[in-house]
């Protein structure tokens, strides 16, 4: 967990920040530190023990620390970001037997100020849709991809990955159509508050791998899809708006776009990056967006030969990230396109 400051000039070491870990640690995500925190005059990091920690950028002194548990579980990768004032962080939970979450702290203090549990408890909102799974094999779903914040409406977005282990036949829900509630789902949050604003599921059932974490980035633009463009899997037709606030990507491996009402969580439309570059969705409803997974790629008993596209590698990962050009309002996306013969 080292943080190393350098002068910008002569390259010349100015402090190091090297964090001695416990030997407790249960997961092997954090090694991959894909960012950091500029706020003021601190740097803020999530370290390797789940301690979200604020340094003083220009000594590498620890301004404070706080600990989000210490039972070794909880990775994350992506770091966090401040949103109105307030830090906030996912995380990894790939190892851990439960779901992960995502914290709210006070920029001065570290205090923790709300935590957002993505995997729903017995009885509680989506808890059907587990089929009975007992809470204590809810686990591994988690928030490692990046998180974003839109200060204009002042919500925080950000994805879910799927559950562990993958196959509805060793989760003993085969044929029962467990969607799954909490896991590949977009959230919008408010920053100060963690009040979910909306939610919406857009990938159930993963037995893929297929971690809708992701960033998703907010655009501005005129919104009439076209539902005859090549790869379309399904557009809203009752939309025709002159503009509107769209979060728009690629969120999960998959390759297919998705655009969604940044404040509501509308469906717009989705859109594969080409015909045919996957095969794992079956139909989306195009008013709804509500999406049905391809029954034929499920592992739904052993000893099954599926194929399909793309694979847990992709489609697109955490490697590459899309950019957008406002001038010509195009997004554009690196995906691997990788399909898989498995049993």
């Amino acid at each position: 967990d080292a943080i190393l400051a350098v002068d910008a000039v002569t390259g010349s070491r100015i402090w190091e920040y090297d964090r001695k870990l416990p030997a407790s640690i249960r997961h092997h995500y954090s090694v991959a530190k894909r960012g950091l925190a500029l706020y003021g005059d601190k740097i803020f990091t999530v370290t390797s023990d789940n301690a979200v920690v604020a340094l003083d950028a220009l000594t590498g002194k620890v301004a404070w620390e706080t600990s989000r548990g210490t039972d070794g579980y909880v990775a994350n990768t992506s770091g966090p970001i401040i949103a109105n004032g307030i830090l906030i962080a996912g995380g990894s939970c790939q190892n851990a037997p439960y779901g992960c979450y995502v914290t709210g702290h006070n920029i001065t203090t570290g205090k923790e100020l709300w935590r957002n549990e993505v995997i729903p408890h017995p009885d509680g909102e989506g808890d059907a849709t587990w089929r009975g799974i007992p809470f204590a094999n809810r686990w591994c779903t988690g928030i490692w991809g990046q998180i974003v914040y839109d200060p204009v409406q002042n919500l925080v977005h950000y994805g879910s990955s799927g559950i562990c282990p993958a196959s509805d036949f060793e989760r003993g829900v085969a044929g029962m159509n467990a969607t799954l509630a909490g896991t590949d789902t977009r959230w919008a949050v408010r920053p100060d508050t963690g009040e979910i604003v909306w939610r919406r599921q857009l990938l159930p059932q993963d037995n893929w791998d297929q971690e809708c974490t992701f960033e998703m980035m907010v655009v501005d633009t005129a919104m009439h899809p076209n539902p005859n463009a090549e790869g379309m899997l399904a557009a809203n037709p009752n939309i025709a708006e002159r503009k509107v606030r769209t979060l728009v990507g690629i969120p999960c491996k998959n390759p297919v776009f998705w655009a969604l009402d940044a404040q509501t969580g509308k469906f717009f439309y989705a859109r594969e990056t080409f015909h045919g570059a996957q095969n794992l969705y079956k139909s989306i409803d195009p008013v709804t967006g509500l999406a049905s997974m391809n029954q034929e790629v499920v592992y739904d008993r052993p000893g099954k030969k599926i194929s399909y596209c793309t694979s847990h590698s992709g489609g697109r990962d955490a490697h590459v990230a899309p950019a957008y050009d406002p001038a010509r309002n195009i997004m554009i996306a690196a995906t691997g396109n990788i399909c898989t013969d498995e049993t």
